[in-house]
């Protein structure tokens, strides 16, 4: 029988990956914008590397800025 481990980024790793600081990290946990995402015991949180590559796929950077028409 053929087992794969699935890779787990801690917080901090996610972090440094995405360019964030770990606190919007958490706050992507929170949302549930890193499904999959586990806390083991009471501080650590274990998140799929998958679903940290996926959220650095999909997610809106900078500001947004809305398009100003000119008035005619």
């Amino acid at each position: 029988m053929l087992v794969v481990m699935e890779r787990h980024m801690t917080v901090e790793e996610a972090a440094a990956y995405l360019g964030i600081d770990g606190s919007n990290v958490r706050h992507a946990i929170k949302r549930g914008r890193l499904p999959g995402a586990r806390k083991i015991g009471r501080r650590l949180w274990v998140i799929p590397a998958v679903a940290v590559k996926e959220y650095k796929r999909t997610r809106r950077r900078g500001p947004v800025v809305k398009e100003q028409t000119c008035p005619s």
